[in-house]
Parts: structure tokens; C-alpha cells; sequence
């Protein structure tokens, strides 16, 4: 592993754990407010989503929103890697890192215009991201197809100046906190065509 990476980990999952819950669910719900006024995701026909643990940013509130607008919601599984259909109420399995994840479904097909949300670590401004240190995202996104937006999902203080880059390293397109909604410097993605500005 990256010992660069590692400590940089280390020290903001540190500082992660320290948030009190109320902080972390406020911050899901002021990206929601951001997401849902943002074009890129009104346009989208599918949400890739996450469920949180150890204190990520939650974005239960965005799952919902996205299931009652009528789009397409799909978890990510671990084994076999890939992101499956979920609608609320759904029976989940808990997968081998201990998050819950669908237990069977349709897997998400690259055909479809969609949002991307990752959970991060650490992130910075030309879109390299600190994720939890598998890889896993990694071997997925580049199977996903063009037409999937990239989103990072953190908080303001998990910014960092500068990540080191790895080959194998996929960069995200944007980045969401609680204070903001921003383009990535350098991303070939995006907006898919579309310019976005921060709010």
C-alpha cells in the first residue's frame, strides 16, 4: 500500500470518526438539496449510490429522492463486483466488509445515462480521490461506460491539496460536500457535455 496514501487515510478517517451523527446526517441532507437542483442529475435515467459506514457522508435521503422521482437506484455488491437494482423496502445481504448491499436485482448496464455517487476519504480539486483503500472502485468504473458522471462524496474537510495520482487510479468528475458542488479540474467527463458552476 501507498504510504503516502496510508497516512493520509489514517488521518482523515480519524477525524471523520469524531463527527456526532447529527453533523453527518444534516450534511446528507444539504447534499440533496445540491444534487436535486443540479442538471446533470435531473437528466440522469439511473442513481449509483452507496449505503454509508464509519461516518460517510449518508446519502439515504438521496436513494429515496431518486427511487419517488422515478429513476433507476442501484447499490453497489462486492462479489460479483458490480452495481444492482435496488428500490426501497428491498431485502438486502451484508457483504463481506459488512455494508449492506442488494442480495439480487439487475445489474446496472452501461447504456444508461446515470449518476455515479463514491464515497471518499479525501479528494482535491483535479478530481483524484482517497477511497477506503481496496481498490474496488478502481476495477469498477471503467466498466460503467462513458455516459456515467463521477461524483465524489465527502466533506468540505476531507479536501486535500494535492493526492497523489497511481496508474489505476480513476478520477472523479465532480465532487459534492455540505457547502458545495464542483467540477473537477482536468476532467475529460464532465457534465457529460455540460459545463456546471459551483452554487
Amino acid at each position: 500500500m501507498d504510504p503516502i496514501k496510508r497516512n493520509i487515510r489514517q488521518a482523515l478517517r480519524a477525524q471523520r470518526a469524531c463527527l456526532r451523527r447529527e453533523v453527518a446526517e444534516r450534511a446528507g441532507v444539504a447534499v440533496l438539496e445540491r444534487i436535486c437542483q443540479w442538471d446533470t442529475y435531473a437528466g440522469a435515467e439511473a442513481v449509483l449510490a452507496y449505503f454509508a459506514a464509519d461516518n460517510e457522508l449518508p446519502l439515504g435521503p438521496l436513494i429515496e429522492a431518486a427511487w419517488r422521482s422515478g429513476k433507476a437506484v442501484y447499490l453497489p455488491r462486492i462479489e460479483p463486483a458490480g452495481f444492482f437494482r435496488y428500490v426501497p423496502g428491498d431485502a438486502l445481504c451484508i457483504g463481506p466488509w459488512g455494508i449492506p448491499e442488494p442480495a439480487g436485482g439487475v445489474r446496472f448496464r452501461a447504456s444508461a445515462r446515470a449518476v455515479i455517487f463514491i464515497p471518499v476519504v479525501g479528494w482535491d480539486l483535479d478530481g483524484n480521490r482517497l477511497g477506503r483503500g481496496r481498490g474496488w472502485y478502481d476495477r469498477v468504473l471503467p466498466l460503467l461506460g462513458s455516459g456515467v458522471a463521477r461524483v465524489g462524496v465527502g466533506y468540505e474537510f476531507q479536501r486535500c491539496e494535492r493526492l497523489p495520482r497511481r496508474p489505476g487510479d480513476v478520477a472523479l468528475d465532480f465532487v459534492v460536500t455540505e457547502k458545495r458542488l464542483l467540477r473537477c479540474e482536468g476532467s475529460p467527463n464532465g457534465g457529460l457535455g455540460r459545463r456546471e458552476n459551483e452554487p
